[in-house]
């Protein structure tokens, strides 16, 4: 509570003081008459969710600044205040519950399903479901993640289990993300692509892995710097998958590499050409193993958008097969596929479903 009390932001709900309600504790702080941020964007769906994803990645780039962890980060403890800023709330209340399944009060739909465990929530990150489980920084990342999801889609990640126990197993031992590919096929909004790609980069299974917070405001800011990729004729640019299913987008420029992460897994390879030119430059780290290579080698000028439209007319037309867009003028950009590869399916990988 003291720490709480501390952090002076816009974006944090201030504590003003604490009292006794019915015989218990109570912490008091100003009343956010418009409740809930998940139940504002519900009720005005003209309202841009990308933004209040910004505002929460920038509170938690503060806090973690500061080195305070917050524990439990979800949709239910961001607030909408009166001018329109997010206000977080609820500073180190979550304790780790007994791992027999206890739940807090916390519902989501209408069916019930309890979906809050420790961090009140089933889809916290994996590390919390074991012994001895500490809340960290990362683990605060991984639950950024998923609140993002919550926040764009309106749903709670994982919505389609309607169990609530298999949920802990499927994420801690399968290894299991959210679904999210649904976003990729409806958007082609350089911002939004961004935002799923920052959403995969928090909630990875390894904590070491996960992206920090003030590596997601420069990520997610990105897009402000650029929206289309530098105009030059020295610039030559590749496409290239990782084992992880990452898919990435690189640059080799006259100022030298620079590279994007891109990842909508089972986005249409159509939808994933036409956007290819569309991303903002974002820096990554090298995948660590990749099983191909799909090159567009061009020079970024009026030439290139033609080259990309006919590969991606050649993609999504319904009688081009993956064998015969290999074989025509544009599968000529795709590069020989070794054993390996052939083994580990491309069109089972990215879904490309016979095309």
């Amino acid at each position: 509570m003291s720490t709480w009390a501390k952090l002076k932001n816009t974006n944090v709900l201030e504590l003003s003081g604490l009292g006794m309600f019915r015989g218990r504790l109570a912490m008091i702080s100003p009343w956010m008459e418009l409740g809930s941020v998940k139940n504002v964007l519900r009720d005005n769906p003209s309202m841009d969710p990308y933004a209040v994803c910004e505002q929460l990645a920038e509170v938690i780039r503060f806090i973690h600044d500061l080195n305070v962890v917050h524990g439990d980060i979800k949709g239910d403890n961001l607030l909408m205040g009166p001018e329109g800023n997010i206000k977080l709330t609820d500073f180190g209340l979550s304790v780790m519950q007994d791992k027999t399944l206890q739940f807090s009060s916390t519902e989501f739909g209408g069916g019930g399903t309890l979906r809050w465990m420790e961090s009140r929530y089933l889809a916290a990150a994996p590390e919390l479901h074991l012994e001895d489980a500490k809340r960290t920084k990362e683990a605060d990342m991984y639950a950024v993640g998923m609140t993002m999801l919550e926040l764009v889609t309106g749903k709670v990640p994982f919505a389609e289990i309607t169990n609530s126990i298999p949920i802990i197993t499927i994420v801690a031992h399968k290894k299991r993300t959210p679904d999210i590919s649904y976003l990729a096929k409806e958007t082609i909004s350089p911002r939004a692509y961004i935002m799923i790609g920052a959403m995969h980069r928090c909630w990875r299974y390894d904590p070491k892995e996960r992206i920090e917070a003030k590596e997601l405001v420069k990520l997610i800011f990105s897009q402000s710097r650029a929206t289309q990729p530098p105009a030059g004729p020295d610039i030559v640019a590749s496409l290239f998958f990782s084992h992880s299913r990452q898919i990435y987008y690189r640059y080799v420029t006259p100022g030298g590499p620079r590279k994007m992460d891109i990842t909508c897994c089972d986005m249409e390879p159509a939808v994933l050409a036409r956007n290819i030119l569309l991303f903002a430059l974002i820096d990554e780290e090298e995948p660590t193993s990749t099983l191909w290579d799909i090159f567009f080698h061009f020079h970024i000028d009026k030439t290139a958008m033609s080259r990309l439209t006919t590969v991606a007319a050649q993609l999504s037309n319904a009688s081009t097969t993956l064998e015969n867009w290999k074989q025509s003028k544009w599968g000529s950009y795709l590069r020989t596929v070794d054993q390996q590869t052939r083994q580990f399916r491309l069109g089972r990988n990215l879904q490309f479903s016979g095309r």
